[in-house]
């Protein structure tokens, strides 16, 4: 047993407790991870386009021959809480900012009209995620967060996000 493993970083400080056992098909994993940061830590960008804090909690366990075999067998669930959070570059308000300058526009210059206006039109506001929690799922070696939606005075916004533990690669889409 590994009882505590701890660190500060990213605005935030790491804390995990982990069980690793010896099994008939290689080993056996559980574990329990804690953690914090600062939006502006992760987001990257001068200035950042996120702020706010964040904390949250992952439960897992698993079974493999190898370290990578073992990470595809996780599976759990958490959370991730945020306090008076917001993305800049997302605001919702631009959709119709850009809709009505698309209806003005000649038609042959419309693409670029489009593409200029969200450009432009995204980073002008921020989308305020307020005290919000998603749900995380683990399995399939991606770390999943569950589909979410943020309303605000000039739209909605909807995402999901995952993390391939393999990779390493971080993938969010949002509508």
């Amino acid at each position: 047993d590994i009882e505590d493993i701890s660190g500060k970083g990213l605005g935030g400080q790491l804390k995990a407790k982990l069980q690793l056992a010896k099994a008939a098909a290689g080993a056996d994993l559980r574990g329990t991870l804690n953690f914090g940061a600062a939006l502006e830590a992760l987001s990257g960008g001068t200035p950042p386009r996120a702020s706010g804090p964040l904390s949250g909690t992952l439960e897992f366990a698993g079974r493999g021959l190898s370290p990578r075999a073992l990470v595809q067998t996780l599976v759990g669930q958490g959370k991730i809480d945020f306090g008076e959070a917001k993305l800049d570059t997302l605001w919702p308000g631009a959709i119709p900012l850009v809709v009505d300058a698309a209806i003005k526009a000649e038609p042959d210059k419309l693409a670029a009209v489009v593409r200029r206006g969200l450009a432009t039109g995204l980073s002008t506001g921020n989308l305020p995620l307020g005290q919000k929690r998603l749900v995380l799922e683990l399995a399939d070696g991606q770390l999943r967060v569950q589909s979410f939606a943020i309303d605000t005075r000039e739209g909605r916004a909807t995402g999901v996000a995952s993390l391939d533990l393999n990779a390493l690669t971080f993938d969010s889409q949002w509508r």
